[in-house]
């Protein structure tokens, strides 16, 4: 018996198994990126422009898909043909081997399978990002659409709903890449958990749209200006007249779904997982609930030191307050800065940019967290707070200082304390946060402890989520190359074996176990995201399955 088999062999169903299996793949591609082309487009993320540009660049990643299932025909229909006319009886009976008649199989299914797993880890995330760019890039364009049918957008922590829309496009004097103009608006601010915190109606709203690239990933920018507003942001009242947001950065979302990194990217989203843009923001929401402890913490410890604290505003406003401590009442959530003695008034100076000062006592006065949106670019090193004070009056000659309307009330937002902080210069990694973030819990007021707790498992939770989705992702990779391999040699030994049926039942005895491969795969792949490795039992139990279906059919077929 020859060791390998002649080359009439290798160059007859060779040549038959790569011409039907380009066919046969290129069907397939086109059906797939038409398919999901036509989705995009229905969706009205794209138009007719954009849909095509999709169904370009979809061609490559869906050969992930394609070519085990044309492999898997090309195998059929040669060894089919080869068995049916009794080429393969012949072969063997002039003493060429089961294993010989496989192995131009075996080749075409080896050099699939290291084309997918090349592709899925180095070429197709790259062509997943083209394709998303071209149905994201238009942001204005997907905002506007949305609004048309009447659902709502969310920029940053808003989610807005509009009666209608208008857009405006670019306006380069002053930058932005385009404007929209909403009216009948409808704005809630929503929480980490997607609770509620508060709602804004404005008769219109202008939205415009600015460039960044400050960040690894180029984003847009969108300062959102209220006119007719009433409700309420964050603690501030609104009743009429005209506001803006803060700019707040809406990032690519291609750094958000581990399918868009290749194997190094993933490789390195194990020891950096802050590069996700999700995580990120929940990195940077914890280490604002550490700054507003610090800021707390400085503010007691000038209390401490001199009986007073200075706090600042941007615009070089400052507000120097007189007291002994801080209590917390865990009613409002808020800590009461103590007087010097029971029943007292707590004296505060407030210094205005222009240099008055207006001399004041408040019969109470508190202090609570009021920091920046975790959406802003700059990393949080300091926490701000907002004084609030009850029966407030003007002790000196002058005129009540601004944000103390008619002389009972004050709310004073924005400040922080002069103090130095802990807080790095530099940004830190997920696992330096988490552990500075235990060590502050030991310390922390109660409502603070339970703000900086929440952010923290938070973070944590989505740390772990990310963990096991890049397993999932390069196991799912993995084990769809091993099945390109199976599927190859699955409809070839089903070939040989039942010669004597029709081509597309026999080649259904292959399809129907490669796609149940492909379906543990996929099943497999979601539950180890969402479970961990106890998944992967699921994911590689499939192409187990198909492995052994074609072991069991070389071995009925070296019988025969």
């Amino acid at each position: 018996m020859k060791r390998r088999p002649p080359r009439l062999i290798w160059g007859f169903l060779g040549g038959d198994l790569l011409r039907l299996g380009l066919m046969t793949a290129a069907g397939l591609v086109l059906v797939i990126a038409f398919a999901l082309s036509v989705r995009f487009l229905a969706e009205g993320r794209i138009d007719l422009g954009g849909a095509l540009w999709v169904m370009a660049l979809a061609l490559v990643p869906m050969l992930e898909y394609a070519l085990p299932f044309a492999g898997g025909m090309a195998a059929t229909l040669t060894y089919h043909r080869f068995a049916s006319d009794n080429e393969a009886t012949a072969a063997m009976a002039s003493g060429v081997s089961h294993r010989s008649l496989m192995a131009p199989a075996g080749g075409l299914g080896f050099v699939v399978g290291v084309a997918v797993l090349l592709l899925s880890h180095e070429v197709i995330p790259h062509f997943l990002r083209a394709m998303e760019e071209v149905a994201t890039r238009d942001l204005a364009g997907m905002v506007a659409r949305a609004i048309e049918r009447g659902e709502s957008v969310k920029l940053g922590r808003l989610e807005v709903l509009a009666r209608s829309i208008v857009r405006a496009g670019p306006d380069p004097a002053v930058g932005a890449i385009d404007r929209l103009r909403l009216e009948g608006v409808l704005a809630a601010r929503v929480g980490a958990r997607g609770t509620v915190e508060s709602t804004i109606t404005a008769d219109e709203v202008n939205v415009w749209l600015f460039e960044d690239d400050s960040g690894d990933e180029p984003g847009t920018v969108a300062q959102l200006v209220f006119k007719g507003a009433r409700g309420h942001e964050g603690a501030d009242a609104i009743q009429g007249g005209e506001f803006a947001s803060q700019r707040v950065r809406i990032p690519s979302t291609f750094t958000d779904d581990p399918k868009y990194l290749t194997f190094g990217q993933l490789r390195e989203l194990r020891t950096h997982p802050e590069r996700l843009n999700k995580i990120d923001a929940l990195r940077r929401a914890l280490a604002l609930r550490l700054a507003e402890q610090q800021m707390l913490d400085d503010v007691r410890a000038s209390l401490a030191a001199t009986g007073s604290v200075v706090l600042e505003r941007p615009g070089g406003e400052r507000m120097v307050v007189y007291a002994t401590g801080l209590r917390f009442d865990p009613g409002p959530g808020r800590w009461r800065f103590l007087p010097a003695a029971a029943g007292q008034a707590v004296r505060l100076d407030r210094v205005l940019a222009g240099g008055s000062t207006f001399r004041q006592q408040a019969g109470a006065l508190w202090i609570e967290p009021d920091s920046d949106d975790p959406g802003e670019a700059a990393w949080p090193r300091r926490g701000s707070a907002r004084v609030r004070g009850e029966d407030v009056v003007s002790i000196d000659r002058e005129a009540a200082a601004p944000g103390t309307p008619g002389q009972g009330a004050m709310a004073v937002g924005r400040l922080r304390s002069l103090g130095n902080t802990e807080e790095p210069a530099e940004p830190e990694g997920v696992a330096q946060i988490l552990e500075r973030a235990e060590l502050a819990l030991m310390r922390a007021d109660l409502d603070l402890a339970e703000r900086i707790e929440s952010a923290a498992d938070l973070l944590a939770d989505k740390v772990d989520r990310t963990q096991r989705e890049v397993t999932s992702k390069q196991h799912e990779r993995a084990a769809y190359a091993a099945a390109s391999l199976l599927t190859i040699l699955c409809g070839a030994v089903t070939a040989l074996r039942r010669q004597s049926g029709l081509p597309l039942p026999v080649y259904l005895w292959c399809f129907f176990p490669a796609l149940t491969s492909v379906i543990t795969i996929s099943a497999g792949q979601t539950l180890t995201h969402r479970a961990g490795p106890a998944g992967l039992t699921l994911l590689w139990g499939g192409v187990a399955g198909l492995a052994a279906f074609v072991i069991a059919e070389y071995v009925r077929l070296r019988k025969h």
